[in-house]
């Protein structure tokens, strides 16, 4: 698996995410991968994680694979992966989730966006509405703004953190 997005130099990336062997039996070998590239996509520099072995089960735990890096200089973008070590010897189903690239030096909680619990009029005119959230946002933001707000750094709870009610738009 392989992806890439905008990266600048000289700041620290890390990439995580959760994934499981979903086969009984299948106990692969991965490891994250975080590759640094030019814009001509030229490899600048490769960091990668720690290699584990997923123990596989139709309800196998999820395990979150991470890896951090500093983005060397004329770096443009960060290619993400998720790196086949050692394969099971016959077809085995393979999961992931909670992808997660972050400007930082080490794995933060998984961050979701905003997920809206209802939609209804707000009284204020045919074309407004009242949008609820599950969880409050954590950072107040202007209209026309497109929102995923992270938490604070240290806070592990959206509850835990002072939201505002208003829903970016």
């Amino acid at each position: 698996m392989v992806n890439k997005t905008g990266a600048t130099p000289g700041l620290p990336f890390t990439w995580s995410v959760y994934t499981r062997s979903a086969t009984s039996g299948a106990n692969p070998n991965v490891h994250a991968s975080l590759q640094f590239l030019s814009a001509s996509g030229a490899a600048l520099g490769t960091a990668t994680g720690s290699t584990t072995t997923l123990t596989g089960s139709a309800t196998a735990a999820w395990t979150r694979l991470t890896v951090t890096g500093t983005a060397p200089a004329g770096t443009v973008w960060a290619q993400i992966g998720i790196v086949l070590t050692t394969a099971p010897s016959s077809a085995w189903s393979w999961q992931a989730d909670g992808l997660q690239l972050e400007q930082n030096g080490s794995a933060s909680a998984y961050q979701t966006c905003p997920q809206v619990s209802s939609v209804v009029p707000s009284g204020l005119g045919a074309s407004a509405v009242l949008v609820n959230l599950f969880q409050p946002l954590v950072n107040n933001h202007s209209a026309t703004d497109y929102v995923c707000d992270p938490l604070p750094a240290g806070t592990t709870s959206p509850t835990a953190a002072v939201g505002t009610a208003r829903l970016a738009y």
